[in-house]
Order: C-alpha cells, then structure tokens, then sequence
C-alpha cells in the first residue's frame, strides 16, 4: 500500500512517489512546486469515535528539482519577497545545496526538503494519474 496508519502514525510514500503543489496555493501565477521521492510521516488525529481523521500533523519529505524551485519563485509577485527576487534567487543559488540526483544520471540536479505541516480533514472528489 502507498499509505499505512498505524497506532495512530502515517508512512505514506517512498523513492518513486511524486507530490505536486499547484504554486497557485502560495500566491504563484503558474507552476506546481514539484516533491520527487516523496515520503510523509505524521500523527493523525482523530475525532472522539476513534475511528474518523479529523487532521494529520507530520512532515513531508523528498527532493526538489532546482528548476521547478527556481519556477515557483519566478512566478510569485514580486510583493511576496522582502527582498528584491534577483536577491532571493542569488540566495537560492548560493545557501540551498543540490545535492540529489533526481533524474538517476549520476549528477546532482535537486535539494533536499523536509516541510512541517498541519492538514484539516477533507473530502477528496477525485485522484489525477
């Protein structure tokens, strides 16, 4: 299976899973912040029956192709920086390593990533392949 719960802990994907977030959630105009190797660990919490997920606190992980970083910040305005975006991209360039080889041809061409979040429950209408 993709995703295990556990005594109230979720492992959910591994070295061949991608997760995509549409860059539209964080202010972008266009592109999707793009996890390669994607793995989520987290506590879920329930509500009083025990049974029903109310909410998962846990962090997701993989690797990060520097293109598609370099796309998403190219693509929020300008007022979404305290710094001129020139200045952050020099920033990216300089303190974020590439130290992941993502298209398994023996260069590094992507930065590790590790993000804390917080999901509310939902009901998901469909799945995209």
């Amino acid at each position: 299976p993709d995703a295990v719960i556990n005594g109230g802990k979720l492992v959910a994907g591994g070295p061949n899973n991608i997760f995509a977030m549409d860059a539209n959630l964080v202010g972008a105009s266009s592109g999707a912040l793009v996890v390669k190797g994607a793995r989520i660990e987290g506590t879920v919490v329930f509500a009083a029956d025990g049974k029903t997920v109310t909410g998962v606190k846990g962090v997701l992980g993989g690797a990060v192709p520097q293109q598609s970083l370099i796309d998403v910040i190219n693509a929020l305005p300008t007022s979404a920086f305290p710094i001129p975006k020139d200045q952050l991209l020099q920033l990216v360039f300089t303190l974020v390593p590439v130290d992941q080889d993502i298209d398994g041809n023996g260069v590094p061409d992507g930065s590790s990533i590790g993000l804390r979040f917080d999901a509310i429950g939902a009901v998901i209408a469909g799945t995209e392949q």
